[in-house]
């Protein structure tokens, strides 16, 4: 059967522990030892998954970095033609980081993919990080000749004004700009080279003790902006009515769709949930496709006007962690409660 979908997004967490613990981090609450296994039937998952993904993301409910053997087993599943971006606080022994970033490239080379490398910036991690390697990263991109990793950054939504002064600190031996683009995005250019900064909406203020600037509708309007279309779940790359599918498989090896945990699951290790399982779900079972096609404000509207649900919403404050919050709250209910909003505050 062909799918409607466009193509999937793949984010891959090889490991809940971390070391570092943020206080905004939705994903403090879980976070413990469990490192993803890589046996054959996971491998055989990961394979199918990783090769229906133009851009692979190796991340983690913790940092992928403590886990280093498993990040280069993932990547090694990709191909020409594919980006596999590592998402991390950078925090080892910049020895560690650097020989690591070798092993990545050569592997890059074997097997045809584009190496990326996207660091968390952000006054918490500044705090807790020992080991800060974002004026390394940069220097070694600008002057190895065998580097051919894309270097980016991420931050929060709530640290624009304080992200200039940590790289002018960080970079101070480096001729550097800063130049906003946008409520979201960023730059920073060294010697003529430029450095992504993207900005995520804080999530779990009230973990952090700080309230972001914009209300969430306003965050969901930027992204649509930025993105040229709606905000809904999927792969929001995707210019399809019906996005791919955004997925992700946790340490535990259950595969999700991203921002819809609990709501679905699979088994990476089960050899028939692969993407046209995953695929066919988001087409046919009503609650995924809610979720997929209607646009998550219309769906905020209409569940505001129930005021159980408010607090919940504004305390998840991240559109990826409503879902997740609103099931555990609403258990069973959580199906009833979504079906034909979007159809209702659409008219």
């Amino acid at each position: 059967m062909t799918s409607a979908l466009g193509p999937m997004l793949l984010y891959v967490d090889v490991t809940n522990a971390c070391p570092i613990g943020c206080a905004f981090c939705m994903y403090l609450p879980v976070q413990g030892a469990r490192h993803l296994d890589l046996d054959d039937a996971s491998i055989a998952g990961l394979r199918g998954l990783v090769k229906a993904a133009p851009v692979v993301h190796i991340s983690g409910q913790g940092e992928p970095l403590f886990q280093a053997e498993r990040v280069l087993a993932v990547a090694a599943l990709a191909g020409p033609g594919q980006e596999v971006e590592i998402i991390t606080s950078g925090g080892v022994p910049w020895p560690r980081l650097e020989a690591f970033l070798d092993e990545f490239e050569v592997l890059a080379r074997d097997r045809g993919f584009a190496p990326r490398l996207r660091l968390s910036a952000d006054r918490w991690h500044a705090s807790a990080v020992r080991h800060r390697n974002h004026a390394a990263v940069i220097r070694r991109s600008l002057t190895a000749e065998h580097a051919t990793t894309r270097i980016s950054f991420r931050s929060v939504t709530s640290e624009r004004d304080w992200l200039p002064t940590f790289f002018a600190a960080e970079l101070a031996d480096l001729p550097h700009r800063w130049s906003d683009r946008g409520p979201l995005a960023a730059a920073l250019t060294v010697e003529g080279t430029e450095f992504g900064v993207a900005l995520k909406r804080l999530v779990r203020p009230t973990q952090a003790g700080i309230e972001d600037a914009h209300s969430l509708e306003a965050y969901l309007d930027e992204v649509s902006r930025s993105k040229g279309r709606p905000f809904t779940f999927g792969n929001l790359a995707c210019r399809t009515p019906l996005p791919g599918a955004d997925v992700t498989v946790r340490p535990d090896g259950v595969v999700q769709l991203y921002g819809l945990d609990g709501v679905r699951g699979w088994d990476l290790r089960d050899p028939t949930h692969g993407p046209e399982a995953i695929a066919s779900a988001i087409e046919t079972e009503p609650l995924l496709r809610t979720f997929y096609e209607t646009p998550l404000i219309y769906i905020l509207l209409e569940l505001r006007r129930d005021p159980r649900l408010v607090q919940i919403i504004d305390e998840a404050a991240n559109p990826y962690w409503i879902i997740p919050a609103l099931r555990s709250a609403l258990g069973d209910d959580l199906e009833s409660a979504i079906l034909g909003l979007g159809q209702r505050a659409a008219k």
